[in-house]
């Protein structure tokens, strides 16, 4: 399939047999990334980012370029050629975008009949619905197949793809970091109410602040390769939501930088903080209040590993399916005047010096955990959790550990499905690893409860992996011996 620079280069070409491949990796864009200069696409940026407020969609200019550059940079940036959808939005990208800095190029758009002949379409394969054309125009010949507007009155003109000239792309759905920002907290500054914003691999040195908006905070590729590290003294990143439902944080390693961060993580009102590892050992980890949840994840060597507080309203909120291991206090139920209600579920702790603490007016409720340090009554198991590798060869517990459940762990199939809280689409079926919840392990006798299969305790699921057997040992006992005939003679006289 030809992609579109390929298409630009043969104009001979009939239009019915052209494709608009739209996301297969063009010409220019793979010269650049054989060149290592896929970073230097904010360099021929001229405008941009500029954010629409009414969708939290993004705008770019470039520079002067060639048809085929542009494309590639909208694959870039994940995005489109710009779509003009009717007049006030029209009017919008003229004003903020087009005519930025005091541009008079004429500057394309995503509108094209490159498809076929006569059909102009947007980019992203939209129909046309509102048009503004000069006078004359569409001047719709074989060589005219794209289309610029005029800076000075808006008007849009059909010319050919020799013309170097600025494009204006726009870029819907989840912001990428640092694709279009550098950092989390400048696209969250950028983000309007509701937003995702996704974090590509890498190390983030900075504090985060919601800014009281409804915004989703995720990493691409999870809490392994992607970490937070909280520079100065305060809040680490502080989901501080007005209106929290679908609030939240996802997929991150958050340390601190040595510089006493009381808390890496203030998670308000009915956010959500998932797929984490957080260590912080001159303070605390996570600060829940209202009805936030925390939910597989891995604390380990804080402080305080998570507190559960009220306020003017009661707290009642919820820690599930988490591994809270070698801190000096394990989860603490706050009250500050109102009652604080602390759900501990489908965990496991081992090695912290206090587990578990609360103060007058704080209660912590216990429900099919794992925990290592002493009995607490209720449906919960006083035993080892077991891991594959932790701690490790130094004996101490760390991050960097194996925390998965071992084969043989009282963890297995031992959680609670139907008390589970639930946490966005993105990640409410997936443990701190990335592996679904509720996978069966068949040998071990279910010990949880709720529909389905029982998910494990702990921020990892066990994965189970059938043994290989001789053929010959028919009766499965790991030799081949007499008795596997045996089994065989008297599997043969039963039959199916």
């Amino acid at each position: 399939m030809p992609t579109r620079t390929e298409q630009l280069s043969d104009q001979s070409t009939p239009k019915k047999h052209l494709t608009h491949a739209r996301g297969g990796k063009n010409l220019a864009l793979a010269l650049l990334s054989a060149m290592g200069l896929a970073s230097a696409a904010h360099a021929q940026i001229d405008v941009g980012p500029v954010v629409d407020p009414s969708t939290g969609d993004r705008y770019y200019r470039t520079a002067s370029l060639p048809l085929g550059a542009i494309w590639s940079w909208a694959d870039y940036l994940r995005g489109n050629t710009a779509n003009l959808e009717n007049s006030s939005q029209a009017a919008w990208v003229l004003n903020n975008v087009i005519r930025a800095g005091g541009n008079t190029q004429s500057t394309y758009v995503g509108l094209s009949d490159l498809t076929s002949e006569g059909l102009l379409l947007w980019a992203n394969g939209d129909a046309l619905t509102y048009t503004s054309w000069a006078p004359g125009q569409p001047n719709n010949t074989a060589a005219n197949d794209f289309t610029v507007v005029d800076p000075a009155t808006g008007n849009w003109t059909l010319v050919s793809s020799a013309q170097w000239a600025p494009g204006v792309i726009r870029v819907s759905g989840p912001i990428h970091v640092p694709r279009e920002y550098p950092t989390i907290q400048a696209a969250i500054n950028a983000a309007v109410e509701g937003q995702t914003i996704e974090v590509d691999m890498g190390f983030y040195s900075e504090k985060i602040d919601f800014n009281g908006k409804r915004l989703v905070v995720r990493s691409i590729r999870g809490a392994e390769f992607t970490t937070i590290v909280s520079v100065g003294q305060g809040l680490g990143v502080n989901i501080n939501s007005i209106n929290s439902e679908g609030a939240g944080l996802h997929g991150f390693t958050i340390t601190q930088s040595g510089e006493n961060t009381d808390w890496l993580v203030v998670a308000r009102n009915k956010s959500v903080v998932s797929g984490c590892r957080i260590s912080n050992p001159t303070g605390g980890g996570v600060l829940l209040s209202q009805e936030a949840v925390l939910s597989d994840s891995l604390l380990v060597g804080n402080n305080v590993a998570v507190m559960g507080e009220s306020g003017a309203t009661p707290g009642r909120t919820t820690v599930q399916n988490c591994t809270v291991v070698g801190n000096t206090i394990g989860v603490v139920a706050t009250s500050y005047g109102q009652p604080s209600t602390v759900l501990f579920l489908n965990s496991v702790t081992r090695s912290n010096t206090v587990p578990f603490t609360s103060n007058p007016g704080g209660a912590l409720v216990y429900r099919s955990n794992v925990i290592a340090e002493g009995a607490v009554g209720g449906p919960n198991l006083n035993a080892t959790p077991q891991f594959v590798g932790a701690p490790g060869a130094n004996g101490t517990f760390e991050l960097t550990d194996d925390y998965r459940l071992a084969a043989g762990s009282p963890g297995i199939d031992a959680g609670h499905n139907g008390l589970r809280k639930i946490v966005p689409a993105t990640a409410q079926n997936f443990d701190l690893g990335g592996t679904p919840r509720y996978l069966d392990t068949p040998d071990v006798q279910d010990t949880g409860a709720g529909p389905g299969p029982m998910c494990d305790t702990g921020a990892y699921e066990h994965v189970y992996v059938a043994p290989e057997y001789c053929p010959g040992d028919f009766d499965r006992d790991g030799f081949v011996d007499f008795f596997d005939f045996d089994a065989f003679v008297q599997a043969f006289e039963e039959g199916c």
